[in-house]
């Protein structure tokens, strides 16, 4: 991309990738494969055993070795920050489309049935304000 780009946000970084501890990383995650294995668990599903085992050695890895789960953890925060450029640029665009413009829309049309149609929307001002010879040096 060139030097001067047209985006406001810089695609291009320069700096490392900021993500959270692989700590916390671990725990999270077995919190939500804990979370899949209840859910497994109280519909009896065959794969509770398998969530339950994947949510412990996370836990586990956080515990004990919490660097393990470095490559992952650098990999989800490069996930979330591709989703967060394909996601932003939408959810913005429909709230735009969505919300905006039928506003819009709404207060001109209730704006026009308000106002009677006039030549012109000047108004006049009465007493009329300072001589224009007092505006020469405005800055």
């Amino acid at each position: 991309m060139a030097k001067h780009q047209s985006f406001h946000e810089l695609f291009q970084r320069e700096e490392e990738l900021k993500h959270g501890s692989d700590r916390s990383f671990c725990f999270v995650f077995a919190g939500i494969f804990a979370i899949a294995f209840a859910s497994s668990a109280y519909h009896h599903h065959d794969r509770a055993p398998l969530w339950l085992a994947v949510s412990a050695i996370l836990a586990g890895i956080g515990l004990l070795r919490p660097t393990l789960a470095s490559p992952l953890n650098r990999l989800w925060a490069r996930i979330g920050l591709l989703l967060h450029h394909i996601t932003n640029p939408v959810i913005l665009t429909l709230l735009y489309v969505v919300a905006i413009v039928p506003i819009g829309l709404i207060l001109q049309c209730v704006r026009k049935r308000k106002t009677p149609p006039t030549s012109s929307y000047w108004v006049l001002r009465k007493p009329p304000g300072p001589a224009p010879q007092s505006m020469s040096d405005q800055f």
